[in-house]
């Protein structure tokens, strides 16, 4: 997956640098989605210490993040395996990010609010497929 050239157009998110092993990565369209969630909350700052938070702890734990099952969660379903998401509470608007680990990265590929469970993740599950493809 690393020598797929479209992993170029990937983004490091805020607060984790290249550096990190295994590397993480946001679709551009997944932090847009993002940082438009966050200034419609008024939310962006505090968010900010959470969210790094989370994302070292999934890069330290990988697929074993989901222990933290206020943070974490595998996502089921016959079509979902592989899939997880990353969860903020109703005080954040009940944010998720929509994640896949792969054997050599992270990558983060839709951020959604979720209103109704089973809805929301089935709308949100095609965008984060669309733009795994993409890449």
């Amino acid at each position: 997956m690393l020598n797929n050239p479209h992993l170029k157009t990937l983004n490091f998110p805020v607060g984790i640098g290249k550096g990190v092993s295994p590397p993480i990565y946001i679709h551009p369209s997944a932090e847009k989605d993002l940082i438009a969630f966050l200034d419609r909350s008024g939310k962006r700052a505090s968010f900010a210490a959470k969210y790094r938070s989370r994302l070292q702890f999934l890069l330290k734990h990988r697929q074993n993040a989901v222990c933290h099952k206020e943070w974490f969660e595998p996502l089921k379903g016959e079509h979902n395996t592989g899939w997880y998401s990353m969860r903020f509470n109703k005080s954040f608007g009940n944010l998720r990010i929509l994640y896949r680990i792969t054997d050599d990265s992270i990558i983060l590929l839709h951020a959604f609010q979720e209103k109704k469970k089973k809805t929301d993740y089935d709308k949100a599950m095609v965008t984060a497929q669309e733009r795994l493809k993409q890449i």
